[in-house]
């Protein structure tokens, strides 16, 4: 690969980094102005199980591991085309 196309897909990463942590911002004010606080995340092979509480309210939430990386790696490949194993 030349160094200008490196260099391009650099800037793209920067670009895409920028915006994740601007995303990750909003995403977390909103909770907070819902009352929404995450209390704990515990990875787990297949799944996320997440501990969060609502007002004063306590819930537990599953998200499906795979479906979760399968979501984030189709927007990932419209950004940088393939993704490494």
């Amino acid at each position: 690969m030349r160094p200008t196309a490196l260099i391009r897909r650099m800037l793209q990463i920067e670009y895409l980094q920028n915006e994740l942590t601007r995303e990750m911002r909003v995403v977390k004010q909103e909770l907070r102005d819902r009352g929404v606080t995450v209390i704990e995340v515990e990875n787990r092979p297949l799944d996320v199980r997440v501990h969060y509480k609502v007002n004063e309210r306590h819930q537990e939430a599953l998200f499906m591991t795979p479906m979760l990386y399968a979501e984030v790696e189709g927007g990932l490949r419209r950004w940088l085309g393939e993704i490494p194993e």
